[in-house]
């Protein structure tokens, strides 16, 4: 069976400056925000503004009394794919804030993807985090990311493709199996509860045991899983870069698909999921 791939929790940036002494958070978000629209504008075009967030405003605060980011974020249940954080101080006054910070951290207040702000200040210093809340699918959503997961999937089928060093022709659509889903369904919950990624369920079933206790009656199985994409675009690309998975979605063997995610913020990837494929008999 074919290896499950992982996305990791997205690592904290540690930035430490001498950024400038501000009055008030409403102030440093202000600020932050004007060096993103103008002095700090990626070539790309203009950035979002960014969000004040209570949450990040009471984790800044953390870090300020000591915690590093990491453990600040978990702390207040705040799950980030990306953060950053800056620390300021040793300026005098606010006024020089707004050079110094175009100065040293354009790069960062600029990057598109982060959306929300805290901060929090301390005589002369000044703690600023910056962060990419985590968005997995709300499982509400959880017929439209089947459709959507199936449609990306038979789009890949239906051009012919390289799968490390094996040539597929194009192949057939699949079709949705609700027995299928059944089974990856019970898999990822599995994988979420124990926090782990492996074919091997923790009572010692594997894929064909697993669809064939679902009430699949097949020919030809297979699996994929992943950890950490957040969305069905997201995991079906990264099973499509890595050659195991690839082959599996691109096997003309295979006639019907299933697929089940279960989203855990305090699991290490936030978000497991299972793709189930067979042939049945």
């Amino acid at each position: 069976m074919p290896r499950g791939f992982y996305s990791p929790r997205s690592a904290a940036l540690l930035l430490v400056g001498v950024l400038a002494a501000l009055p008030a958070r409403a102030d440093i978000a202000a600020t932050v925000n004007s060096l993103r629209a103008d002095d700090c504008r990626p070539r790309s075009g203009r950035a979002s503004a960014l969000h004040v967030n209570r949450t990040l405003n009471a984790v800044a605060q953390s870090v300020a009394r000591g915690a590093t980011l990491h453990d600040a974020l978990s702390a207040a249940r705040y799950r980030a794919r990306a953060s950053r954080l800056l620390v300021a101080a040793g300026v005098p006054s606010g006024s020089e804030f707004r050079a110094v910070a175009a100065r040293k951290f354009c790069a960062q207040i600029a990057e598109p993807a982060l959306t929300e702000i805290g901060s929090a200040q301390r005589g002369d210093q000044v703690w600023v985090v910056l962060a990419e809340p985590f968005a997995a699918p709300a499982l509400l959503d959880s017929g439209a990311v089947a459709r959507e997961t199936l449609s990306l999937v038979n789009a890949a089928r239906a051009q012919p493709r390289v799968c490390g060093s094996r040539a597929f022709a194009a192949a057939a659509p699949l079709q949705i199996s609700a027995v299928l889903t059944k089974a990856a369904a019970g898999h990822v919950a599995d994988l979420s509860a124990h926090d782990r990624l492996t074919h091997q369920g923790t009572d010692g079933s594997n894929p064909g045991t697993r669809a064939t206790r679902a009430g699949y009656r097949w020919r030809t199985i297979g699996e994929n899983i992943a950890a950490g994409p957040e969305t069905a675009r997201r995991v079906v690309a990264g099973w499509l870069a890595s050659p195991e998975h690839c082959a599996n979605i691109m096997d003309e063997r295979f006639t019907q698909m299933g697929i089940a995610y279960h989203v855990d913020w305090q699991t290490r990837a936030g978000v497991y999921w299972v793709q189930s494929f067979g042939r049945p008999r």
